[in-house]
């Protein structure tokens, strides 16, 4: 196996030419070859110790990953960064490291957490962290729901009831997906989607559909909601307590007429 560097070819051993010429060497000249390699790499000395430490070097990392997010939210100079591909990098570290653990489950839900305590503290979340905020709600959803029992869910339900509350009357947009991810979800109290669906409340939200409403300029979406036709008024008037979903034409938004209550819907294509 080869690969081009300034026009030419450096050869990159494969894994079974290491291990032939590892085998040639002698045991100190493995631990030198060994310990430059590890000096080289702060993700391969990471990976060699939760290999020598296990769990145990998991639940450490953990710590300093946490200690990042807090950073990003709560730097103790400056203002704060809110940087998704900070969180991404450090979840995707997390996942690599500690799969098979509960802390990638754990790094997800403190994300989210952290997001909604600066959200309180600061009145506003950057639009996509909302998104990324989403997105990790509804994967972690997703992950309880493939459990064989509900004991994890019952273990964090308490947290994850509160972040969906926490989400209403700062930010409906985001609110509305996690409301409907947390609805989803199998272990969830089935009764509230029953009661729901009999009463005549709301469809549920599509994912995707809410994913691409909140890519749309905010000033965008305020003057969409804003300029919606009512049959009953017989005029423009603004939606409130609106769905998205995806209709063949694009968004479809359904909701209700803020002056008369009428229901009103309109497409954005």
């Amino acid at each position: 196996m080869t690969t081009k560097k300034n026009g030419g070819k450096t050869p990159i051993l494969t894994t079974a030419e290491v291990k032939r010429k590892l085998q040639k060497l002698s045991k100190e000249e493995i631990i030198e070859l060994f310990t430059d390699t590890i000096k080289s790499s702060k993700d391969i000395r990471a990976i060699v110790t939760v290999k020598l430490e296990g769990e145990r070097a998991v639940a450490g990392m953990l710590q300093a990953f946490i200690d990042q997010i807090e950073k990003e939210f709560f730097p103790a100079k400056g203002r704060a960064r809110q940087r998704v591909s900070v969180a991404e990098q450090l979840l995707s570290s997390m996942k690599s490291l500690g799969g098979g653990t509960p802390y990638p489950f754990q790094l997800q839900l403190y994300i989210i957490e952290t997001a909604f305590r600066f959200l309180e503290e600061n009145g506003d979340l950057d639009e996509d962290m909302c998104l990324f905020i989403g997105e990790l709600f509804e994967e972690l959803m997703q992950e309880l729901s493939g459990d064989d029992s509900d004991e994890r869910y019952r273990l964090y339900q308490a947290r994850l009831e509160a972040i969906v509350r926490k989400s209403e009357g700062e930010l409906p947009d985001l609110h509305y997906i996690l409301q409907q991810s947390y609805s989803r979800l199998k272990w969830a109290e089935q009764g509230s989607r029953n009661e729901a669906a009999g009463s005549g409340e709301k469809p549920a939200i599509s994912f995707a559909a809410m994913k691409q409403w909140l890519e749309l300029p905010e000033l965008l979406r305020k003057r969409l909601l804003s300029n919606v036709f009512c049959g009953k008024c017989l005029g423009e008037v603004t939606m409130k307590d609106y769905t998205v979903e995806v209709d063949r034409f694009g968004l479809l938004l359904q909701g209700t007429c803020a002056t008369c209550g009428h229901a009103v819907a309109r497409v954005v294509d």
